[in-house]
């Protein structure tokens, strides 16, 4: 069991997290925040509230990347997209229940009338949070891994 924690953590350090920073694709010109970058997970500064429809936003704004680009995604970006898109549509169900299909098209009918590059540099900054966040898990599995 060690043993597999200590490959997902691995796994997740190395393809999650380096394919969003990295990704081919200028997500946002604007890097993240210093406090997206040293803050611990567990500080409650760290993940302002956003609420479920901005959730679906990002959710959106990550689909539209991935179905722009397809074509010259690499195994590693697409796994890197898909579970930035993943961990958005995760955070609405959290928070809403509600039928996703109907909330996903009532947001995608509204989201024209928004500011897209504030949606793209929101959204890019949440995401490559969110890869931190999974990096900084992995290693300290990894870690807790090694010492058992």
């Amino acid at each position: 069991m060690r043993a597999v924690a200590g490959l997902i953590a691995i796994a997740c350090a190395a393809v999650i997290a380096p394919a969003m920073a990295q990704d081919d694709r200028p997500v946002s010109p604007a890097a993240p925040p210093a406090a997206a970058t040293q803050a611990s997970p567990s500080d409650s500064a760290f993940q302002p509230a956003f609420s479920p429809e901005e959730d679906l936003d990002c959710a959106i704004y990550i689909g539209a990347i991935m179905a722009e680009t397809a074509a010259e995604m690499t195994p590693e970006s697409r796994l890197a997209l898909t579970s930035a898109y993943f961990y958005f549509i995760g955070r609405y169900e959290a928070q809403r229940g509600q039928d996703l299909t109907r909330a996903l098209e009532q947001r995608y009918a509204a989201i024209g009338q928004s500011d897209p590059q504030a949606i793209e540099q929101t959204c890019s900054v949440r995401a490559r949070g969110f890869a931190a966040r999974v990096e900084e898990a992995g290693r300290a599995i990894a870690r807790s891994a090694a010492e058992n």
